[in-house]
């Protein structure tokens, strides 16, 4: 998924921008979604042992 986001920006940023309801843009969309999903269980799941020893 972190290749597929930064191949994204390659493109992008090399050669065009592209629309946000265009196909790519619409994966963009959604990998921004499953990645603060994946960001916010992966912090939950490794800080709650902090806060259980707390």
């Amino acid at each position: 998924m972190a290749f597929a986001i930064m191949i994204y920006h390659l493109i992008s940023w090399k050669l065009f921008h592209p629309e946000a309801g265009s196909t790519l843009g619409n994966f963009g969309i959604y990998g921004v979604s499953i990645f603060f999903v994946l960001s916010g269980l992966s912090m939950g799941i490794i800080y709650n042992r902090f806060i259980k020893d707390f």
